[in-house]
């Protein structure tokens, strides 16, 4: 599913960068742009976190881990799976989907993928995380505006926030062991 999605939103952005060059001095159009980039993000990460999933589970099952390493393999399957617990009143396991904050959710995505293929990167360090950090506050102040303000999208902050969607496309790469260009 998350693939299909993926597909789905990547089609949208095409068309958005078909009717609109991201030079305009909209910021309608920037923030359209913005919120649809960020649902492909959403996928994207699904998507990783999909990927890695089958590899990341074979290697709980055949790994001679033991104690707290087999138990932190369980919960990144879990994690990887999209799924989180709690204990209901009625004393019982009650299994929901996970609740985990974009940031968070992608750096997960992008160091599974990369464990899942057998490759080291550290996604913090890659040029562009800084701006991807922005990019979610401008997302979360445009998808939740509190007054009027909160809904501008200035141009510096749109070519901020497109490198900060690069970004997550070179840690992708990388993480599937592409190099480093």
């Amino acid at each position: 599913m998350p693939k299909k999605a993926l597909e789905e939103l990547t089609r949208e952005l095409k068309a958005i960068e078909e009717r609109w060059p991201g030079d305009s001095n909209d910021p309608i159009q920037r923030r359209i742009a913005i919120r649809s980039s960020f649902a492909a993000v959403e996928s994207l990460a699904a998507a990783m976190m999909a990927t890695a999933l089958p590899a990341i589970s074979k290697m709980a099952v055949n790994s001679n881990l033991s104690g707290e390493d087999r138990t932190r393999m369980f919960f990144q399957v879990c994690a990887l799976s999209d799924l989180s617990y709690h204990v209901a009143d009625s004393g019982q396991i009650k299994i929901q989907p996970a609740r985990t904050g974009l940031k968070n959710k992608a750096l997960f995505a992008i160091n599974m993928l990369a464990k899942s293929n057998g490759v080291q990167i550290i996604p913090r360090e890659i040029e562009g995380w800084s701006h991807f950090k922005n990019a979610i506050e401008l997302r979360n102040r445009i998808t939740h505006p509190q007054n009027v303000d909160d809904l501008a999208v200035s141009q510096e902050e749109y070519d901020s926030a497109i490198k900060g969607l690069k970004w997550i496309v070179k840690c992708k790469h990388l993480a599937c062991g592409g190099n480093n260009r």
